[in-house]
């Protein structure tokens, strides 16, 4: 038997398709990463399981990890929801919920606007492997609003996608991981887990409400993936956090 798990690696995806930029990977290149990963002793595991561990509820394996989406693209349908399904593998995808079915509009979206997931394709989608779980209303950037602003961009869009899918929502990403002392309150409140834009690997003693996730885009190249996989890329972790700490200072909402 494993050994349990001390850390674990949230992987966060936005778009997968060919448009290029920051916040997308060619449908090819993730179909390479799942398959290394289908390959590896790792086991993939639900945002459920995860707050159930942090918690101290429950045990996982040594090697657990999971699978996030932020935005709730149409690519995501077409080009990474076959990909797990074949795999057996679990996500979550963190739709704005008042955005559904149109365009991304937002600051730092792409140049070509990617077309977004309406009700009844998450509707469909939520009934498999996949769980689709809030990321706002309106895709803004938390630590600007207050007040009731706020409250119904955290508490609206859980009641928006519960209207829609008929469920309990328990997990949350703030747009852009950007978040306040008053976001956090009300995200602790309204959800059991929430995860950010912090590039590194969950632990126990992470914020159960901002946790840290691994940005794919820095894995396309393959060799690099493995090496993370294999327990070999705590140098290029370490680099990476550091680079996105200083765009960070830069340019605070540059991560959709």
């Amino acid at each position: 038997m494993s050994k349990p798990a001390t850390q674990v690696p949230i992987l966060m995806f936005h778009s997968i398709s060919d448009a290029g930029g920051p916040t997308s990977i060619a449908p090819d290149t993730f179909k390479s990463m799942m398959s290394k990963l289908a390959e590896s002793d790792y086991e993939v595991v639900s945002l459920e399981d995860v707050a159930a561990w942090h918690r101290g509820d429950r045990e996982l394996p040594e090697k657990a990890m999971a699978i996030t989406f932020d935005d709730g693209f149409v690519d995501f349908k077409d080009h990474a929801h076959p990909v797990l399904e074949a795999f057996n593998f679990p996500s979550t995808l963190f739709v704005p919920t008042r955005k559904t079915g149109e365009i991304e509009d937002w600051y730092g979206g792409h140049n070509d606007q990617r077309p977004l997931l309406d009700w009844p394709a998450l509707q469909t989608l939520d009934q498999t492997l996949a769980d689709i779980a809030p990321h706002g209303r309106n895709h803004v950037a938390l630590s600007t609003l207050e007040g009731d602003a706020l409250t119904e961009e955290i508490a609206g869009s859980k009641s928006d996608l519960e209207t829609e899918l008929s469920k309990t929502s328990t997990h949350f990403a703030p747009p852009y991981g950007q978040v306040s002392p008053s976001a956090l309150e009300q995200i602790a409140r309204h959800y059991d887990l929430s995860v950010g834009v912090e590039h590194g690997i969950a632990t126990r003693s992470s914020n159960l409400y901002d946790l840290p996730r691994i940005e794919m885009f820095y894995y396309q190249d393959l060799a690099r993936w493995q090496d993370f996989l294999d327990g070999k890329g705590g140098l290029y972790l370490k680099l990476r956090q550091a680079l996105r700490t200083i765009r960070g200072f830069v340019n605070p909402v540059a991560y959709s």
